[in-house]
């Protein structure tokens, strides 16, 4: 009996895609720690899509309705690396806002041999960035005068974290007495390009 007489992919199939995944919708970023997670098939299975788990990725169920049978370019599935992210700007018209560069990685990185960072071509003195480095995609937020013991690095699978509240990264950030204008413009584009599910 084959796997696709199945009403779906197998167990073992939809744990490797959310592990694949850490365990994040891939579509807004929230954590199985703050909703239920489960496996969507990326082109719908009405449309043709299979159960191979090169066409699932984890969805939240807000996500995952919201979707339906809607086609994958409808859409945004969150960045897992840096091709992902580059993918993400030229799918939004937003590449020329963007300038990229391509460095050695930190020497405890045992995952990479280059570090990609992503930078608004605005910010002339590159104080908040996104960084592909340790497996992940991370934003980067260096304080004035570069006060290193206050400098901001997160995931930015972490973006709409407690998304729930009135907390955002903005406000976390705005009451800083580092934080720059530089800073609250990355976080709103990262934003427009990815932004959260309803709560």
């Amino acid at each position: 009996m084959s796997s696709e007489q199945f009403d779906g992919p197998s167990a073992a199939v939809r744990i490797r895609a959310m592990k694949r995944d850490r365990f994040r919708c891939t579509y807004c970023g929230a954590s199985g720690n703050e909703v239920e997670l489960e496996v969507d098939h990326i082109i719908a299975r009405s449309k043709g899509g299979s159960h191979h788990i090169s066409n699932l990725t984890t969805a939240c169920r807000k996500c995952n309705q919201k979707k339906s049978d809607g086609e994958p370019s409808k859409a945004t599935i969150f960045p897992q690396s840096a091709s992902d992210f580059l993918r993400l700007l030229e799918t939004a018209g937003a590449l020329e806002n963007w300038s990229i560069q391509f460095t050695k990685a930190d020497a405890d990185d045992s995952e990479r041999n280059t570090k990609v960072l992503f930078w608004l071509r605005w910010d002339e003195e590159r104080l908040a960035w996104v960084e592909h480095a340790y497996g992940a995609l991370l934003v980067c937020l260096i304080a004035r005068g570069g006060h290193r013991s206050s400098d901001y690095w997160f995931s930015l699978a972490r973006l709409h974290e407690n998304r729930k509240t009135n907390w955002s990264w903005q406000q976390q950030i705005g009451e800083k007495s580092w934080a720059r204008p530089e800073h609250r413009r990355l976080l709103d584009a990262l934003c427009d390009l990815l932004p959260p599910c309803d709560p």
